[in-house]
């Protein structure tokens, strides 16, 4: 019928023994009881909605693969973009959802910054798929012999 703490380094555990909860008359206060609960459920719903972007995210990659003119390897360039773009827009969908949701208020913080992080990874592709296709586009065009002889100092910054 007491109460009694547990010290396990920095993790600080209460127990309640049995008798004390039949003390408290929770019976008393179901409704009470029953919002708490569903208030933790949909809270561990959205840290674990949460964690599971982080875990996709620590876990994707982007293929890059050689780009040859001729036999000669120029350079590495992205490959097509159309997953990492599809994953992108289901999470920010997702972490939306969270963040309307009131019982995410919690980690309102951790879903702002990913929002933020998922954005910028957004925009970053973007750019590079941008400045990809024009470098492609000017390799060609500084890669042919006549503007090699026609702008040397031009060709060789390229």
């Amino acid at each position: 019928m007491e109460e009694t703490e547990k010290d396990l380094g920095d993790i600080n555990l209460k127990t309640i023994t049995l008798s004390k909860v039949f003390e408290l008359e929770l019976q008393n206060y179901q409704e009470k009881v029953q919002e708490i609960c569903k208030e933790a459920k949909e809270e561990a719903k959205n840290e674990e909605a949460v964690a599971k972007i982080d875990a996709v995210w620590k876990a994707t990659q982007f293929s890059l693969f050689p780009y040859k003119r001729g036999n000669e390897v120029r350079s590495k360039i992205i490959a097509t973009v159309e997953e990492v773009r599809e994953l992108l827009e289901d999470n920010i969908l997702s972490l939306q959802g969270v963040g309307a949701s009131k019982y995410a208020r919690s980690i309102k913080a951790r879903v702002s910054q990913w929002e933020s992080d998922l954005n910028l990874v957004s925009d970053v592709i973007d750019i590079w798929m941008l400045v990809q296709s024009k470098w492609r586009y000017l390799e060609s065009i500084f890669a042919s012999d006549d503007i090699r002889q026609q702008l040397p100092e031009e060709a060789k910054k390229f």
